[in-house]
């Protein structure tokens, strides 16, 4: 979860219309995700924060968030 938001942080921060997440050990295949699909992301990784009571991250979501939607 938290490689997933530190790319997203990281493509708002450089304005980048896509951003690579992780690639499979020995593989070619890259997980990436489109800037039309940060926020949908940041919204299930904050609610499973919630769920799972990792309240120590949800602030940095909630940061990215609120970039997101200004």
């Amino acid at each position: 979860m938290e490689q997933v938001v530190a790319s997203i942080a990281y493509a708002v921060e450089h304005e980048l219309p896509l951003v690579e997440v992780f690639q499979f050990k020995n593989s070619d295949f890259v997980i990436t995700l489109a800037e039309k699909d940060y926020l949908i992301n940041l919204t299930n990784i904050y609610d499973y924060y919630i769920k799972n009571e990792v309240y120590e991250n949800c602030a940095r979501v909630v940061k990215l968030r609120k970039t997101l939607t200004e």
